[in-house]
């Protein structure tokens, strides 16, 4: 107890001035620690962001630096300039607003006057007074523009025929056919056709439309393999007659209506060479009484069928006795139906 009140007296006798100076350890034993709290205002520093020190610096929240207006209002008010207080959450700026678009002006109104142009620029000649400007495409020597003056000749279109692209016949492309109501744009002048890797060749050079020479080969390729089955022989070449004729139709009693050999798109066939020497034809043998001929022949009018929309032979008519007429003629409103006589 005695030490206790030694103590008190030493504490009171000591200089003011060395109260503030020296740690005041008696408050420390005799007063509660939130009386220190209370009457010491401590001011601290503004906190500054911490560096991200994990190994995933998305998991570090990034304040976005303020936006043109923020800095504005900061300046305005101190208050907000400080910072947000401890506890509040901090605001992010809304992006500024882009300037509206460019709008395409709207059309003046009907009758008013249209704006003046350009300084520098040379103003559009007026129409003389008293004409109406024309409307439409305007014509430039007689020929609309966007054309030329010169008329083009039609097209051709016999380089593009598949039977000469893929080398089934060798032909040679003929001009134009206008013959009054006989009309053919990309006529062929056939010479030969390629059969099983063989190229035969016609009796005459026939004038056929692209259709024509294009299944004329397929065909003859039908009978070829039929002879080499049947009869141990090939085809050596095609005997044939009328191809292209600017005529009316060959039946009785005549026709008012064009033939298709008025149109290229016919052939007469009349028969075939083998190699073996002899000569089929049509007037010989397919009435022949030697089966294998007569049946030759008779295959080779079956075959015709399956390819052409018209096969007319002996058993047509008399006019047809000599020779096998095939062409890619239309029939019925939808031209699918086949003739096959």
């Amino acid at each position: 107890m005695r030490s206790l009140l030694l103590a008190l007296l030493f504490a009171f006798s000591l200089p003011v001035v060395a109260e503030a100076a020296a740690p005041n350890w008696l408050d420390d034993l005799f007063v509660a620690p939130h009386r220190t709290v209370q009457h010491r205002t401590v001011r601290k520093p503004a906190a500054k962001p911490a560096k991200p020190t994990s190994a995933h610096p998305a998991a570090t929240p990034v304040t976005p630096a303020p936006a043109p207006d923020a800095a504005v209002k900061a300046a305005a008010s101190p208050s907000d300039a400080a910072g947000p207080a401890a506890g509040t959450p901090a605001v992010t700026p809304l992006p500024r607003p882009r300037p509206a678009e460019t709008e395409t002006p709207p059309p003046p109104p009907a009758g008013a006057n249209p704006p003046p142009p350009p300084a520098g620029a040379n103003p559009p000649p007026s129409p003389a007074a008293g004409t109406t400007p024309p409307s439409g495409p305007q014509s430039v020597g007689g020929s609309v523009e966007g054309e030329t003056a010169t008329p083009k000749p039609p097209r051709v279109y016999q380089t593009a025929c598949p039977a000469v692209i893929d080398g089934l016949v060798e032909a040679t492309p003929l001009p134009p056919l206008a013959d009054g109501q006989c009309q053919e744009q990309s006529p062929l002048s056939v010479t030969a056709m390629l059969v099983n890797g063989r190229m035969l060749k016609l009796s005459a050079p026939a004038t056929f439309n692209c259709g024509m020479a294009t299944q004329l080969p397929d065909w003859v390729a039908a009978v070829d393999n039929y002879l080499a089955a049947a009869d141990k022989t090939r085809i050596k070449s095609v005997l044939v007659g009328d191809s292209y004729q600017c005529r009316d139709r060959n039946v009785a009693g005549g026709s008012a209506d064009l033939s298709e050999h008025g149109r290229a798109d016919a052939l007469d066939f009349v028969g075939f060479t083998l190699e073996d020497g002899r000569q089929v034809t049509v007037t010989a043998d397919y009435g022949s009484t030697d089966p294998k001929i007569s049946r030759l022949m008779h295959f080779a009018h079956d075959a015709a069928c399956t390819r052409f929309t018209t096969v007319l032979g002996p058993d047509a008519n008399a006019l047809h006795h000599d020779h096998f007429h095939l062409d890619l003629g239309c029939h019925g409103k939808t031209c699918t139906f086949r003739l096959c006589e």
